[in-house]
């Protein structure tokens, strides 16, 4: 990771992003032009009805998917032409996920589960062991560390989750509902 000297100012930029999807012979327009600008360290939440295009934003965001149109940046490089393997490097070393739905690795234990993004990443064991203990102590999950997922709560399940997207330090932090 870059020292926050060396982060630019603006950590987000969207013009005219559109997203459509074909369902059949049906067009989906998701995302009709959406421009916006985040700073490096601002909180926003982006708030809509259901269906309209919220979750469509945060995975073009995400590089998890590709605008139809419209160009996009992320802390200063464009990422709408990179190849997938580029967008995969971008996503472990610079993005956090916490997903609606959690996507937790049921066979995993909870300490498995977070130190994924890590072993994406090649941290060797030591510091893994390192970043998983701080990230369970900080979300209250010492002494869930060898359960799997079906035995913790929801609300555990939302701490791995959350856990699992800061323990690389990311830049930029998603979080769909």
């Amino acid at each position: 990771m870059s020292s926050s000297a060396n982060v630019p100012s603006v950590a987000v930029e969207l013009e005219g992003i559109k997203k459509t999807y074909r369902i059949g012979n049906t067009v989906v327009n998701a995302l009709g032009g959406v421009s916006l600008t985040v700073g490096s360290g601002d909180y926003i939440a982006i708030t809509g009805s259901s269906g309209s295009g919220k979750s469509s934003l945060l995975h073009i965001i995400g590089c998890l998917d590709s605008q139809s149109a419209g160009r996009y940046s992320l802390y200063g490089v464009k990422v709408e032409n990179m190849a997938d393997d580029e967008l995969s490097k971008i996503r472990n070393q610079m993005i956090g996920f916490v997903f609606q739905s959690f996507y937790l690795m049921p066979q995993f234990t909870v300490i498995q589960n977070i130190e994924i993004p890590l072993l994406y990443r090649g941290v060797e064991r030591g510091r893994r062991e390192e970043l998983v203990t701080n990230a369970l102590e900080k979300m209250g999950l010492g002494d869930r560390r060898l359960h799997k997922s079906h035995e913790l709560s929801g609300g555990e399940r939302q701490r791995v989750a959350i856990a699992r997207a800061l323990v690389g330090g990311p830049r930029l932090l998603l979080a769909d509902e």
